[in-house]
């Protein structure tokens, strides 16, 4: 495996997502003073802030697309980017407002899973914004929803122990 490499200077960092196919990292910092959400683009070094500032993000496995969260006035709001290039970044669109904290992007980048005011989990579609499923519980703390790598699974955490549901079809 070798020795660790640094890949990024600082001691405020959180949150790193990697790519599964592509040499792209995105990952939270507040070196500007406020959280920001970064990409960087391994093999050349670059690196841009995605705008608006915000927090926990995650990256489709093939390094295409960005998701985070990001707060206006209270306002929880869902983004995504593209990131195909780092020294362009294109401008960021809402999937939806008030609708999850993203966790995990499925593999084939179309929908993002996140925990949504913590007594719930959902799965949103990343170009709509429109529900694909919701799982609640009026007493548990539901939280980390992951995709499967066939996207047929997702797996969660609850506050009484880990679970995991088959995604309907379609």
């Amino acid at each position: 495996l070798g020795e660790p490499r640094r890949l990024v200077a600082g001691t405020d960092l959180a949150n790193p997502a990697l790519a599964a196919a592509a040499p792209r990292l995105v990952y939270m910092t507040n070196r500007s003073g406020q959280t920001e959400v970064w990409l960087r683009d391994l093999a050349s070094g670059r690196e841009a802030a995605l705008n608006p500032p915000g927090y926990f993000p995650v990256i489709t496995g093939d390094g295409s697309r960005v998701a985070w969260a990001t707060s206006d006035s209270g306002k929880l709001r869902l983004m995504t980017v593209s990131a195909a290039s780092v020294e362009q970044p294109e401008q960021a669109r809402e999937v939806c407002s008030y609708c999850a904290i993203p966790a995990s992007i499925s593999s084939d980048g179309k929908n993002v899973a996140g925990t949504v005011m913590g007594r719930s989990i959902g799965v949103f579609d990343l170009a709509t914004g429109a529900p694909v499923l919701k799982i609640e519980s009026p007493s548990l703390t539901l939280f980390q929803p992951h995709f499967s790598p066939d996207d047929r699974w997702i797996a969660f955490l609850r506050s009484d122990g880990a679970r995991v549901i088959q995604l309907p079809s379609g």
